[in-house]
């Protein structure tokens, strides 16, 4: 890792594509737009990760963002730091807020879905995901309507993923009737260029120091 505080003015703000927005001896958090993978694909080398382990001496994964969603992402620094924090993750220790644009108004405030996913094996790519009441595994999701426009028909939703499958959010949404505006893979007719879903809040015990720590990503959307 770079050396003390001060020679990481330059960069603490922005480094290439990625806003840091938080790091400590243990963690850093970023803020990873869409379009950028979280670590390094198949055909595609770029990522998050990448970008920073030319900061940091190590870069371990805790969790993932999907390439089209944008926001919170964070890192371990060390090994130690990537077993306690992906015990956080792995048990929902962990508080999760996404913010997401979806077509349509809902007929209720808030609700909750629970709906088991699994890969769908017949399609190769890109990668899919449905509703299996056989052979899913349990997925959960919290929703609260934040807005609704009128002129456009879509509404700003709240999502808090008690559960951390694969494109959870995104199938959830569909699967209620209200796709994710710019979804690529489950709302094609859409014709937005981006992906309008967004992590936005992190909240948890800090496993060094046991303090509460909220990290937060404000939305473009």
């Amino acid at each position: 890792m770079f050396g003390g505080l001060q020679d990481r003015c330059a960069w603490r703000e922005f480094f290439g594509m990625l806003k840091i927005l938080y790091y400590d001896a243990d963690i850093v958090a970023v803020d990873k737009p869409a379009g950028m993978l979280s670590v390094p694909g198949k055909y595609l080398f770029d990522c998050a990760a990448k970008q920073l382990s030319s900061i940091f001496s190590e870069i371990h994964i805790v969790h993932r963002l999907d390439q089209d969603t944008s926001g919170l992402l964070l890192f371990a620094l060390h090994k130690d730091a990537q077993r306690a924090f992906s015990h956080l993750f792995h048990q929902g220790l962990v508080e999760k807020e996404y913010v997401a644009l979806v077509q349509g108004k809902l007929r209720s405030e808030n609700g909750q879905i629970r709906l088991p996913l699994r890969r769908d094996m017949s399609v190769s790519l890109p990668p899919k995901n449905i509703v299996d009441f056989l052979f899913g595994k349990h997925a959960a999701t919290r929703w609260q309507v934040e807005s609704y426009d009128a002129s456009s028909d879509r509404t700003r939703l709240r999502l808090f993923p008690k559960t951390g499958r694969s494109h959870q959010l995104r199938v959830h949404c569909l699967s209620i009737g209200h796709p994710i505006v710019g979804d690529p893979i489950y709302n094609p007719n859409s014709l937005e260029t981006r992906m309008f879903l967004h992590a936005r809040r992190l909240r948890f015990t800090h496993p060094s120091t046991n303090a509460i720590l909220e990290l937060t990503s404000p939305p473009a959307i």
